[in-house]
């Protein structure tokens, strides 16, 4: 998945997230300062959490590459096992699948 590379920044009181100088997101004004900022360092941990969701996956013993039975049909998951499969889905949903 291709995306802005580097360390992603809050900047401007939490309106914008930087990547290598430019700005790669806004977050408006209109928004309380508290949860402006929140919802600015989320964002900009989004790049982190991506790769290290990926590498957990790439480790997991679980197998969701069978086409013919969807990974949300899975019986009796423990509930690391619901986690992992939640972070299979997620990853695809970011990468557009």
């Amino acid at each position: 998945m291709e995306y802005t590379k580097g360390e992603w920044e809050v900047k401007q009181s939490g309106t914008a997230i930087m990547a290598n100088g430019k700005r790669i997101a806004t977050i408006r004004e209109n928004i309380e300062r508290t949860e402006r900022e929140a919802n600015a360092r989320l964002i900009a941990a989004a790049p982190l959490l991506y790769d290290a969701l990926r590498r957990l996956l790439e480790d997991s013993e679980i197998d969701t590459t069978t086409p013919d039975v969807p990974a949300r049909t899975l019986v009796r998951a423990t509930p690391s096992e619901e986690a992992i499969l939640q972070g299979f889905f997620v990853l695809a949903e970011a990468e557009g699948k």
